[in-house]
């Protein structure tokens, strides 16, 4: 079972060889986020920071490496959410 919840292939800059693998500590730590997050409070924790709401209809299963006639995975089966 696979789910992509972030696809790094277009991370920049690119890396000459294997992908880098990345930390979930790595990104909360990272000068990026603290440009979204701000500042830390008078209490030194960091705002919350949100990054919105993501419906999901429905689950697909795909074939890794194939490719639609627009880059997508090709579905080889699914069920509704709804």
């Amino acid at each position: 079972m696979h789910c992509t919840v972030i696809n790094t292939v277009y991370r920049m800059p690119r890396s000459k060889g294997p992908r880098m693998p990345f930390s979930y500590p790595s990104i909360l730590a990272s000068t990026a986020l603290d440009a979204i997050k701000g500042e830390p409070s008078q209490d030194g924790q960091r705002k919350a920071i949100d990054l919105g709401v993501w419906d999901v209809s429905d689950i697909q299963v795909c074939e890794m490496g194939s490719h639609g006639l627009e880059g997508e995975y090709v579905s080889c089966g699914g069920c509704s959410l709804d």
